[in-house]
């Protein structure tokens, strides 16, 4: 995984958030992230940010993940060879082969890494400290600040989140206009930290430790970038109830109520039928001055089936993108559809109803 430079905003995975427990299961015939990384790659996606939201894997969490995957893999291995050597079965023989994990388990991470390297969002790493810096790391152990505990604590344990956190710091001072967004479950990671961070660099370290909370952030960034009003926490929960009002008989219900058609030569098709309908991205559009409403775009990727009934004659469009336009009303609890845009053509529906607004 080559580096590339960052876009504005950089997303920070520490270990903790990446690590896939082996107790209830793993596959150790390959290597890859667990579901929440996916998730907020195809949030990014969603939200069409790719340009504008680097994630970044520190060298220290590739080194930690390497390490504990080694440790569950001998764990396991060692439970079976006891299973196996206490109890027998008639007709079935068992044979633990011997190889070398740790090479295997690197040709792994390798082709992994090059699968990231494909990916259209930008996903980096982010260097081992340099040298200069581990006096920085020196000092703090001494003097048990964070990310290494307090005086009634042990003061080696942080070694690791300090890595990480020099790491970070290092990143920071040579990618100055980087918005950082720090993801870790880690207490060790905290409001003493997030100071020195503005201190250091008159800039605010977004600290989050759950998925709900990066999805959030995630929005936030977008009506950054698209230079509309701030977010409210809260109005990211109707994107979820979109997605579930807007399903396939709804959009197959209005595409029919647009009464579309197209021109083919000097023949008039008419819609005929549509298929694999997805949503492919729900994006507010709302203007800074609205106040009794908010608005949205939901844009979806489907076949469309035109048919000349006098010919019998159809014809497919394939993967053709059409946009609702939503409106959510305040005041009267419900989303509307207010206009439908496909095939370079508005089409006015005046407001149909779509359904109650169960997060107000």
């Amino acid at each position: 995984m080559s580096f590339r430079i960052p876009n504005k905003y950089v997303i920070i995975f520490d270990t903790n958030i990446l690590y896939e427990k082996a107790e209830n299961g793993c596959n150790f015939c390959e290597f890859k992230f667990n579901r929440p990384f996916q998730n907020i790659v195809d949030e990014i996606e969603e939200r069409d940010l790719i340009e504008h939201i680097t994630i970044a894997i520190p060298d220290v969490t590739w080194n930690e993940l390497y390490h504990q995957r080694i440790q569950a893999f001998n764990k396991k291995n060692n439970e079976l060879e006891k299973l196996l050597g206490t109890f027998k079965f008639p007709h079935i023989q068992y044979e633990i082969s011997t190889f070398d994990y740790k090479v295997y388990l690197n040709e792994q991470i390798n082709i992994f890494k090059k699968k990231l390297s494909n990916y259209s969002i930008k996903i980096i790493s982010i260097d081992l400290p340099s040298e200069t810096r581990f006096q920085s790391i020196v000092r703090r152990a001494f003097s048990k600040r964070p990310p290494f505990e307090g005086i009634d604590k042990k003061s080696d344990k942080g070694f690791k989140d300090a890595l990480i956190w020099e790491s970070l710091l290092e990143f920071k001072a040579k990618y100055s206009k980087c918005k950082i967004i720090l993801y870790s479950r880690d207490g060790l990671f905290n409001d003493v930290l997030s100071e020195e961070y503005k201190n250091l660099f008159s800039d605010n370290l977004i600290l989050l430790n759950n998925e709900d909370d990066v999805k959030t952030q995630v929005a936030e960034v977008q009506k950054s970038v698209n230079h509309l009003r701030k977010l409210d926490r809260d109005v990211v929960k109707y994107y979820d109830e979109l997605r579930s009002l807007v399903d396939y008989d709804l959009i197959k219900d209005v595409i029919f109520e647009t009464e579309l058609f197209k021109n083919f030569g000097s023949q008039i098709y008419d819609v005929s039928d549509i298929s694999k309908a997805k949503i492919k991205n729900v994006i507010e559009t709302t203007e800074n001055n609205s106040t009794g409403f908010i608005n949205f775009e939901i844009i979806i990727q489907l076949n469309l089936t035109f048919s000349n009934f006098e010919k019998e004659d159809d014809i497919d469009l394939e993967n053709e993108e059409v946009i609702f336009y939503i409106e959510y009303s305040f005041n009267e609890k419900s989303f509307y559809i207010t206009k439908v845009f496909a095939l370079e053509n508005f089409y006015d529906l005046g407001k149909r109803q779509l359904g109650g607004g169960k997060y107000v």
